[in-house]
């Protein structure tokens, strides 16, 4: 039997054939050869599955989903299929730098038992690198609570022992999952994030959820409203009693996202309910008494309100 690879590459794509075309080819073009890569279609209606049959490579493994599912589903998808050691997961519109497996391997030889993630930045296309910066050393739970807090987001490459994946798998939930996946994670292992830059970020993909159409926005918010309030209500029942204490601008923000999705899903009593808590931490926030009063009234005005204050002010 051939022994497992050391790395499985996952990654989720829907309607970006030229991205995920890009993509593969920077994974094909590593200076380490001990890998393989998943590909979740996701349901895609053009040609990115034409795109991904290009590549005569046995180490890609094409899986479609019939219908649409969303990214956290995909890589739930991805990861139940993935043989390697370690799981590294990029978006179709990244691509890896050639010495990114290699340079993992290189840490991964003398990493401690107890380190179950390592994380490098990356390189945007505009010029930036994210991570702005790193923590000094390996960081637990709190750790981690305390380092997105201050950097003020997490967009990481991200590189996880497939024994912790067993452990924590991805969410099967629409929309994005990616804060309480990470969470958990952290409650779970002991993470590593390095100074390198090991990944490129592209800013062409016009489906992305931060560059797509406002009207187009504010569809995939009504689409995903209720399970994104599902998972915020999980991140703060899980996460808000330290999120609270370590991170109080995130916990607020959980606060104001749960009652923000209750409300564009019709449940006002538990939008209300939410958003009193975030005025209560954050009593002169406009955001915050715009969310309330326009979701009081209806999903709708609450959509308008969204659409005039732009995602980037939630």
């Amino acid at each position: 039997m051939t022994p497992p690879p050391l790395f499985s590459i996952i990654i989720s794509v829907y309607n970006r054939p030229k991205q995920i075309a890009r993509c593969l080819a920077s994974c094909l073009a590593q200076d380490f050869a001990d890998f393989e890569v998943i590909v979740v279609d996701d349901g895609s209606q053009d040609d990115t599955t034409v795109a991904i049959e290009t590549f005569r490579d046995a180490r890609i493994r094409l899986i479609k989903h019939q219908t649409n599912m969303g990214m956290s589903a995909s890589l739930y998808t991805a990861t139940a299929s993935a043989k390697g050691q370690w799981v590294v997961r990029i978006d179709s519109d990244h691509a890896l730098l050639p010495n990114a497996l290699s340079t993992f391997s290189s840490h991964i030889q003398n990493l401690q038992s107890n380190i179950g993630i390592l994380g490098a930045r990356y390189q945007w296309d505009d010029g930036r690198v994210t991570p702005r910066f790193v923590p000094a050393g390996a960081i637990d739970y709190i750790g981690r609570i305390k380092w997105v807090e201050n950097e003020g987001g997490s967009d990481y490459l991200s590189c996880i022992r497939r024994d912790v994946l067993e452990k924590v798998p991805w969410v099967k939930r629409r929309g994005s999952a990616t804060a309480l996946f990470q969470y958990d994670l952290a409650r779970q292992t002991t993470s590593l994030i390095l100074n390198d830059i090991l990944a490129l970020e592209y800013t062409d993909a016009l489906n992305s959820f931060h560059r797509a159409r406002r009207k187009d926005k504010l569809q995939n918010r009504l689409k995903n409203a209720s399970d994104q309030a599902e998972t915020y209500e999980e991140i703060l029942n899980k996460h808000g009693q330290a999120l609270m204490e370590f991170g109080p601008r995130k916990y607020a923000f959980c606060q104001l996202m749960e009652g923000f999705n209750h409300f564009l899903a019709a449940n006002r009593r538990a939008g209300a309910a939410h958003l009193l808590k975030f005025l209560k931490l954050r009593p002169t926030s406009i955001t915050g008494w715009g969310v309330l009063l326009a979701g009081l009234i209806g999903p709708k005005i609450l959509g308008g309100f969204y659409l005039l204050r732009r995602s980037r002010s939630f």
